[in-house]
C-alpha cells in the first residue's frame, strides 16, 4: 500500500506560482498541485504535478476577476474535484494570497473539505504589500477573518516581509533593489519555507522527520504558527544564521519569542555540514524560547546545497502533547506490520536524545 503523502497545494494565482517556486527549488520532486478559478497561467507552472480548474460553469477558465465572494461559491461547486485532490494526503501544506480573487475565496472551502476528510493542514497566507493600498489590505484582513479557526495551523505571511532577504539580519531591503529582484527574493523565501518542511520528512537525512512524526507536531501545535528562516554561507555559516534567528525583525523570532510553546526546527545544508553547526543552531533557537519548551530537530543534506546553510523554524503559539497521530499514517514507520506509538505525545520510534532534546556531548 502506498504510503499517504505530504502535498503542497498553492491556492488561486499567487498561491500557484509560490507553489512551483517550492517544487522546483527541489527539482519537481516535491508533489504539488495548483488549484485556480484561471487556466492561462497553467503552462506557467511547470513544476507543479498537477494543475485543477475549479468554477468552470461559472468562469470557463478565464478566472474570477478579483472577485472573492464568487471564487468562494465556484470552490462550492467544486468540491468534489476538491476532495479528489485530497485523497491520499496525509498532511495538506496549503499556501495562498490574500489581496483578493481565488486564494482568498476558495481557501476556506479548502481547509473545511481538508478537516471533514481528516487532512491535517498548514496553511500560509500571504498578505499584499503596504504599498498596494489600502482597499487590497482591507481585503486581506476581511479574507484573514473568514479563516478564524479554520485549518489546523495557520502563518501569516506578508509580501513586505517575504522581500527581505533571508541572509539579512537586519531585514532591510537594500534601496537600489529592483521590482523584479524583490518578487523573486519573495518567491525563493516562500519557496524555500514550504519545500523546507517536505524536505525534511522525505530527504534522507542525520535527522529525519518521519511524515507520522511531522503530522503529529502539526496537531500538537493546532492554531496560529509563525515561520522564521535564515540562511549563511562561508566561514562561521553557523553564527550568522544564529544572528539571523535571533535578530531579525521579520522572519524571524525575536518578536514572538516569549509567546512560543512549541517549535520545529529544520536545518538543510549541503554534505558539508558540520555537528558544530547543528549544536550552534540549536542552542540558538532554543535560547530564545521560554524554559522547557518543546522543540523538535530535523536535519536533511542535499548535495545541492553545497556551501549553505539554510534553517527554518515553525514556530507554535499553542503545544499540546496530547494531540493523536490520524490512522492515515498508522503503519508507516520502519517497522513492517507495525504502528507508531505517541506515549505522552512522544513517537516511541525516534532516538531518546531527540525524543527529549538532549544536547551531544563533542570531543
Amino acid at each position: 500500500m502506498n504510503e499517504p503523502e505530504i502535498r503542497l497545494f498553492g491556492i488561486g494565482g499567487a498561491g500557484g506560482r509560490l507553489a512551483n517556486a517550492a517544487a522546483a527549488s527541489v527539482g519537481g520532486r516535491l508533489p504539488a498541485i495548483a488549484i485556480d478559478t484561471d487556466a492561462t497561467d497553467m503552462n506557467a507552472l511547470a513544476a507543479c504535478t498537477r494543475f485543477v480548474t475549479i468554477g468552470n460553469l461559472r468562469f470557463r477558465g478565464l478566472g474570477s476577476g478579483g472577485d472573492a465572494p464568487d471564487a468562494a461559491m465556484a470552490a462550492e461547486e467544486s468540491r468534489t474535484t476538491l476532495a479528489t485532490v485530497l485523497d491520499g494526503t496525509a498532511l495538506a501544506v496549503v499556501v495562498a494570497g490574500l489581496g483578493e480573487g481565488t486564494g482568498a475565496g476558495a481557501l476556506p472551502t479548502f481547509l473545511r473539505l481538508a478537516e471533514s476528510r481528516n487532512v491535517p493542514t498548514l496553511a500560509f497566507t500571504v498578505a499584499p504589500f503596504e504599498m498596494e493600498g489600502i482597499e487590497r489590505l482591507k481585503a486581506a484582513a476581511a479574507a484573514t477573518r473568514t479563516l478564524d479557526g479554520l485549518g489546523t495551523v495557520r502563518v501569516r505571511l506578508s509580501n513586505d516581509e517575504l522581500v527581505s532577504p533571508p541572509e539579512s539580519a537586519s531585514g532591510e531591503i537594500p534601496p537600489e533593489t529592483t521590482l523584479a529582484d524583490a518578487l523573486a527574493t519573495a518567491e525563493r523565501n516562500a519557496g524555500f519555507a514550504l519545500s523546507c518542511i517536505w524536505r525534511l520528512a522525505r530527504t534522507p537525512a542525520f535527522l529525519r522527520l518521519s511524515p507520522a512524526t511531522l503530522v503529529q507536531t502539526v496537531l500538537a501545535g493546532r492554531g496560529d504558527a509563525h515561520f522564521a528562516i535564515a540562511e549563511a554561507s562561508g566561514p562561521d555559516r553557523e553564527n550568522k544564521v544564529a544572528d539571523i534567528l535571533v535578530e531579525r525583525p521579520t522572519l524571524g523570532l525575536r518578536a514572538i519569542a516569549g509567546d512560543v510553546r512549541g517549535a520545529l526546527v529544520g536545518i538543510c545544508a549541503g554534505r558539508d555540514l558540520r555537528l558544530a553547526e547543528i549544536e550552534r543552531v540549536s542552542k540558538a533557537v532554543s535560547g530564545m524560547l521560554p524554559t522547557g519548551t518543546p522543540v523538535r530537530l530535523s536535519v536533511a543534506t542535499d548535495s545541492a546545497l553545497e556551501g549553505r546553510l539554510l534553517v527554518s523554524t515553525l514556530a507554535f503559539r499553542n503545544w499540546n502533547e496530547t494531540a493523536g497521530v490520524p490512522d492515515s499514517m498508522r503503519a508507516n514507520n520502519r517497522f513492517s506490520g507495525t504502528e507508531v506509538v505517541p506515549v505522552d505525545g512522544e513517537n516511541l520510534d525516534e532516538p531518546t536524545w531527540i525524543r527529549r532534546n538532549l544536547k551531544l556531548a563533542m570531543a
